[in-house]
């Protein structure tokens, strides 16, 4: 890069880099790529020395970003009576430019120590959601098994149905494709609430109602968030979806109503529940060790 003052012009300083050049004066600007180049007066009804493709002025402007700290080193040396070419005015003008490129360098590290830090933070805010998401579900699962394993009469269910769980904020899910023609997927269609019962599963919506019933059901399909429940007297193959957290329980939900639907023992039901609200209270606790300590 090599750099002078400009003898044409009252006051300025001028540079290159590579095929680029760059002047700047109390007069005006301009600048070169090899063999073309170009220029502005500041003075009122000055007109540009030739047309300008944006790409050139996008090269000038990164250019004066990159070197204006030699540009401005290698001008004050002169104005305190350096030679010009002499090894003090480029000492002067690279050692600004060191600094400077030092400054950036540490400022990026510090933007990208602080990305990776907020990242941290976010995906450990969302692990901890999820954890105490999970272990709500499955810590209100275990204790329901255990105070009223065969359920409580509920309103919303018909009088020979018992409540065993009621899961919030779940949605009705049927097969809609993504795109025309395309292959149908679960879709969550509608918002509400799912009632497990020692009947069945029972979805209920602000427009819609939905029942699937246990001894109806031959199989049961699960996804990252919903269940589809295949039964006999339907042949829409729809389901409910729950967060992600809270499906491990609703799965154990749905065991526990298909085993009170068939009279049979509790007592493998009881330990898997125990053992997932364990497990879940165990993530949670890694996830929060101040809590062990109140």
């Amino acid at each position: 890069m090599d750099v002078a003052v400009g003898r044409a012009m009252r006051l300025g300083i001028g540079g290159s880099l590579g095929p680029l050049r760059l002047g700047v004066s109390t007069r005006g600007i301009g600048g070169g790529i090899g063999p073309f180049s170009a220029g502005t007066s500041w003075r009122r009804g000055g007109k540009s020395d030739g047309t300008v493709p944006a790409i050139f002025w996008l090269a000038m402007l990164g250019f004066l970003a990159a070197a204006w700290p030699y540009l401005l080193g290698t001008w004050a040396a002169v104005q305190l009576g350096a030679p010009s070419p002499s090894a003090a005015r480029s000492a002067t003008g690279w050692t600004l430019e060191a600094a400077y490129l030092l400054g950036l360098l540490w400022l990026a590290s510090r933007a990208a120590l602080a990305a990776e830090r907020a990242r941290s933070e976010r995906e450990r805010a969302e692990q901890l959601a999820f954890a105490k998401t999970a272990a709500r579900a499955s810590g209100e699962l275990s204790d329901l098994l255990g105070r009223r394993p065969y359920g409580v009469p509920n309103p919303a269910l018909p009088r020979t149905h018992r409540l065993l769980i009621r899961f919030d904020d779940a949605s009705l899910v049927e097969p809609r494709a993504e795109r025309r023609g395309g292959p149908k997927v679960p879709t969550r269609v509608a918002s509400g609430y799912a009632l497990v019962s020692d009947h069945g599963l029972t979805f209920v919506g602000q427009d819609r109602t939905v029942n699937w019933r246990f001894d109806k059901l031959f199989d049961l399909t699960t996804g990252d968030d919903w269940v589809t429940l295949h039964v006999t007297t339907r042949q829409l193959v729809s389901g409910v979806a729950v967060s992600s957290a809270s499906l491990p329980a609703f799965l154990r939900a749905l065991h526990w109503g298909t085993v009170v639907a068939e009279g049979a023992d509790l007592s493998k039901t009881r330990s898997a529940a125990d053992d997932l609200a364990a497990n879940d209270a165990a993530a949670l606790a890694a996830l929060t060790p101040e809590s062990t300590h109140t």
